[in-house]
């Protein structure tokens, strides 16, 4: 870690308290910490739940106890979703992934999606500033029983995930697209209170509405 540019270690834990049971690394770049868990000899965290990789994925099992945790430091959590923090996260996370020659991949909690290093560290190239985000990797997609489409992810953001209703698009992947470009744009606007109306890249209208617990944005042709 000290080989990162950029990338400090505050504090860990003292050497006198340090066990099995209790170990902490605080790292900090740029004013933003964040922490880091699952190192040896603390306790390991458990395997994450990956549903889908990007890239390259590993071949085998991935091994019980190897897996590191990256979380935002206690006063920035509140802020989560504001793209600076993101972008911070994100970066941490790509050069902490290239620094260890045997990482496997990069997964994100929210949508159970990991990736290979390279294949991360391309998508969020020029990310620190204002390049996109690497949203196929942040958000998952699923199909349901009904034919519509619904996010997975979207929620670390806003709160909130999308549901495409069937027929909107000529199939589920094409459904998938336009969740994708729907969703950057609700995590730019912070969210959706009300009722909104997009028009699509085809001149399709579409109407979002949250429901009425405002826990999922229903999709639906104008």
């Amino acid at each position: 870690m000290a080989a990162i540019e950029g990338l400090n270690l505050v504090r860990d834990t003292p050497s006198e308290i340090a066990s099995e049971e209790t170990l902490w690394v605080e790292l900090q770049r740029d004013g933003l910490t964040y922490d880091c868990s699952g190192l040896t000899p603390g306790p390991a965290n458990a395997m994450p739940d990956i549903t889908r990789w990007l890239g390259s994925q590993p071949e085998g099992s991935l091994i019980p106890g190897s897996h590191i945790g990256l979380g935002l430091g206690p006063h920035i959590r509140a802020g989560q979703a504001l793209l600076p923090i993101l972008r911070g996260l994100l970066k941490v996370a790509v050069d902490l992934a290239g620094s260890f020659e045997d990482c496997a991949g990069v997964c994100w909690l929210a949508s159970r999606m990991a990736a290979d290093p390279k294949s991360l560290e391309s998508m969020i190239a020029g990310g620190n500033g204002t390049g996109p985000l690497p949203i196929s990797w942040l958000m998952a997609t699923h199909d349901t029983a009904e034919g519509h489409v619904v996010t997975e992810g979207l929620a670390y953001f806003s709160g909130q995930e999308l549901r495409i209703r069937s027929g909107i698009a000529q199939d589920t992947s094409e459904a998938a697209l336009l969740a994708l470009r729907l969703a950057n744009q609700v995590i730019h606007m912070g969210g959706l209170e009300g009722s909104e109306r997009f028009t699509g890249p085809d001149g399709l209208v579409l109407t979002l509405e949250p429901s009425g617990d405002g826990g999922l944005i229903d999709v639906r042709r104008d």
